[in-house]
């Protein structure tokens, strides 16, 4: 069975879903969304996602699929400690504030934060493009981590769109 994937791509959410299960090889069917007409708010649409989190979704993803493509959330118990670490500094003090706090503090990236070595749904979950605003360019490590990031095959991948894989 194929999974079945409902978003707009020009929505930062839909955008970390795909990346996510680009990372895990999961074949998908994308459904497209309008948000314009609120088909997002609509009651069929509310019974397939009523909640809409993102991350849950990915975590989800990422659990699921663990055999498979990139290992997104580690096994170690310390390192699974950590990554969790990771995933609350990054909700709630990227997500929140994000654009305050990336320009009164030049933080290093998450990986770097809790001394991972690789690649982690943390870092994925903040792999968002920020329009309008050069708060990446103006944090030398952010940036960094970010340009890490998005020129990689699954940021790409979805760059201009997001099609079905299955």
């Amino acid at each position: 069975m194929v999974l079945k994937f409902y978003g707009n791509p020009r929505l930062p959410n839909t955008r970390r879903v795909a990346v996510v299960l680009h990372e895990k090889k999961v074949p998908f069917e994308f459904h497209l969304i309008g948000r314009a007409k609120r088909e997002h708010k609509s009651p069929e649409y509310l019974m397939i996602q009523p909640f809409g989190k993102s991350r849950a979704i990915c975590h989800y993803i990422a659990t699921e699929y663990a055999d498979q493509g990139t290992p997104l959330v580690p096994t170690d118990l310390k390192a699974n400690a950590l990554f969790h670490q990771a995933a609350s500094i990054e909700i709630t003090r990227f997500d929140v504030a994000e654009k305050q706090l990336l320009r009164s503090l030049n933080l290093p990236c998450l990986t770097e934060a809790v001394n991972f070595q690789e690649i982690t749904l943390a870092d994925l979950y903040h792999l968002l493009p920020h329009a309008g605003s050069n708060v990446m360019e103006t944090r030398p490590n952010v940036d960094r981590w970010f340009k890490d990031l998005s020129s990689g095959p699954s940021w790409l991948e979805f760059e201009n769109g997001i099609k079905s894989t299955a």
